[in-house]
């Protein structure tokens, strides 16, 4: 889904906003998360629902910020806008993430979605059931493609929790898991033995 920004302001802002996630405080707030720096734009009153459009449009178009929270703070008085997004994790732990996403991690998804193609071919749905007792908590699995259960505020945090298991999953929402060709059990054991909620 491509949400359209309409105005330069929404631009301005997405700019913006985008910007403040390299930026995220060392210590939680009293609500256990940690704030990304506030972003602030003078002479610009933006509504709530356009600061919604925004925040949206920043998250869909770049997953990569998975360990983002869907909780947001923004004041729209007096002549000026201001936004402050929250993550789920601390700035260190957000660089050991996106190391984890290193090339050989790109390149063994890439692997597996040419694996799926092959796999797609010559698999039955009995070959996927094999799966299900561990995947079946937090997935419906359709074939090999897996659908969260998970709701869409607490998905961010199921991510971090895969990665930190050494399972990569989707960090698109509406975008399905796969399960990888030839994977073992054992790999969604861990999750099973691990659960998150």
């Amino acid at each position: 889904m491509e949400l359209t920004l309409l105005t330069d302001d929404q631009r301005k802002f997405y700019d913006l906003v985008l910007e403040s996630t390299n930026s995220v405080a060392e210590e939680k707030d009293e609500n256990d998360i940690y704030p990304c720096s506030i972003v602030n734009m003078e002479n610009t009153v933006l509504t709530q629902a356009e600061i919604r459009l925004v925040i949206t449009a920043v998250k869909e178009d770049n997953p990569m910020l998975f360990w983002l929270t869907d909780k947001f703070g923004f004041s729209n008085t007096e002549g000026y806008t201001a936004i402050q997004l929250y993550s789920y994790k601390p700035p260190e732990k957000i660089k050991t993430m996106q190391n984890k996403l290193s090339s050989p991690i790109e390149a063994a998804v890439t692997r597996s979605i040419y694996n799926l193609i092959s796999a797609l071919q010559t698999r039955q749905e009995k070959d996927w059931f094999i799966y299900d007792l561990a995947l079946t908590k937090y997935w419906q699995r359709k074939g090999p493609y897996l659908f969260p259960k998970i709701s869409k505020e607490l998905y961010g945090k199921f991510i971090l929790h895969c990665l930190d298991l050494g399972i990569v999953v989707s960090p698109v929402y509406e975008q399905p898991s796969i399960v990888p060709f030839g994977a073992d059990r054992g790999v969604f054991e861990i999750l099973k033995k691990n659960p998150i909620f």
